[in-house]
């Protein structure tokens, strides 16, 4: 017997889902090494306010990101 597809979600994403919750995560800038933390309330923002992409992530500093605007 077929068993129906969960038509909400592609499948595609199912393997990897977003979390429900925002939290500061410590990361390291891509071009000058620096570490970094993107604050649960960067986040807050660039996800619900600016409607941004579940699956992005930050890999740049403030400063090193200026410089490529």
């Amino acid at each position: 017997d077929a068993i129906p597809a969960t038509t909400t979600v592609p499948a595609r994403l199912l393997y990897r889902l977003p979390t429900p919750f925002y939290a500061d995560e410590v990361y390291r800038c891509r071009d000058c090494g620096k570490k970094t933390v993107w604050t649960a309330s960067e986040k807050f923002q660039y996800y619900e306010r600016e409607k941004g992409s579940m699956y992005s992530k930050w890999v740049r500093c403030n400063a090193c990101h200026n410089k490529h605007a």
